[in-house]
C-alpha cells in the first residue's frame, strides 16, 4: 500500500494547540461583529466569502 500525503514537506502534521485555537476563533468572531453579523443566514456567507484573485 502506497500513501500520498498532499502538502506536507517531510513532517508529521500535528493539531494547533487550545491557545492557537482560541486565538484564531477570537478573530473570526470581532471580525464578525465588525462586520455587524446578527442573522443566522448571514453566517454561510461570512464563512464562506467569494474568492478575491489579485
Amino acid at each position: 500500500m502506497k500513501l500520498t500525503f498532499w502538502g506536507v514537506w517531510n513532517s508529521i502534521p500535528e493539531p494547533i494547540s487550545n491557545s492557537e485555537f482560541r486565538y484564531k476563533v477570537t478573530k473570526i468572531l470581532k471580525k464578525a461583529v465588525k462586520e455587524k453579523i446578527i442573522k443566522e443566514n448571514q453566517i454561510e456567507d461570512f464563512i464562506n466569502p467569494p474568492l478575491l484573485i489579485d
